[in-house]
Order: C-alpha cells, then structure tokens, then sequence
C-alpha cells in the first residue's frame, strides 16, 4: 500500500468515526487538500464530483508513479541526515520494486534489458533527452531504444548543413 492509499484509508476511517455520511466525504475531503488540488477535483463532471470513489480513484492516479519515476528515486536517493540504515533500505528496496515492477520485467532477461535501456538513457544527449521526452518512460527494450537513437542521429546528419565559404570578389 502506498502513502497516498495510507491517506485516503486513514480519511475514510475519520471520515466514518465522526460518523459523516458519505455522501458529504468529497466535501469534507475537499477541504483537507490544497488548493491546486481541490481545483482538479472541482474541475470533473458534476455527476462524478459526488461519488467519492471516483475522485478517490482520481486522486490516486494522480500520485500513481510510474516505473521511470522509481528509477529516478532510487538512483537520486540520498540518506536524509539523521535516517537510520534501516529505514534508508525500506526506501530503497519500495524504490527499486517499483522500479522492478514495470510490466516488461518479467523474467532475469527483462531485468538486464531494463538496466541496458537504463544505461543506453544515462548516455543519451540533452537534446534526444527534449526530443524524446513524451514517450521517455516507454522505452524499455535496449534494441528499440538503440534504433530511435540511431535514426534521431542520421537524420540530425542528414540535415546539417555543410559549412559553405563565401567567396568574395576582389575589385
């Protein structure tokens, strides 16, 4: 279960202790959130914007990271000063699952393509980085990446153009 599942299970408890019927949860949840994120919910369907389930599902949705975030995590972890070792590898093992747990890995073949794909993205130039961004987390397969790599460079060189010298005329 995950933090953001921690928290709605803890509101819904609250929720149900103070005995608030649960057709006023998304108003009293409402209240709890951040403005920026009170306007999203606001921002649904109007039939939807009183089934708490569905917002709550939204809401999850949003905080749902997906297996490039997990990666970025685990890789970037720093031990916050004053963290046991104990609580440094909880963070690291729930990052690495996460990581792990990416539909392509499968098997130990799936591993090492992803941490070859992974290495292959590391040595990528910020501008494949800009230019594939939009569909950066799907790429999991070190083949795949390896040809739109290579395509994005031919193509770079086929459009470079050739330094051209101007002559000038003497008088």
């Amino acid at each position: 279960m995950e933090i953001s599942d921690i928290s709605m299970n803890l509101f819904e408890r609250q929720a149900k202790m103070a005995d608030i019927e649960e057709s006023e949860w998304v108003n009293h949840l409402l209240a709890l959130l951040p403005v920026k994120l009170a306007e999203q919910i606001i921002k649904l369907h109007e039939d939807n914007l009183a089934d708490f389930e569905f917002v709550k599902v939204k809401l999850l949705e949003r905080f749902k990271l997906n297996a490039e975030a997990f990666r970025s995590k685990f890789i970037n972890f720093q031990r916050p000063q004053g963290t046991l070792w104990k609580d440094v590898i909880f963070d690291l093992r729930t990052y690495l699952d996460g990581w792990l747990e990416s539909p392509e890995v499968k098997d130990f073949k799936g591993l090492k393509d992803l941490m070859m794909a992974d290495q292959l993205k590391k040595r990528a130039s910020p501008e494949m980085k800009d230019k594939f961004l939009d569909t950066w987390s799907k790429f999991c397969y070190p083949e795949a990446i390896s040809e739109k790599f290579d395509d994005y460079e031919s193509v770079l060189r086929i459009n470079k153009k050739p330094w051209t010298v101007k002559n000038t005329e003497e008088k």
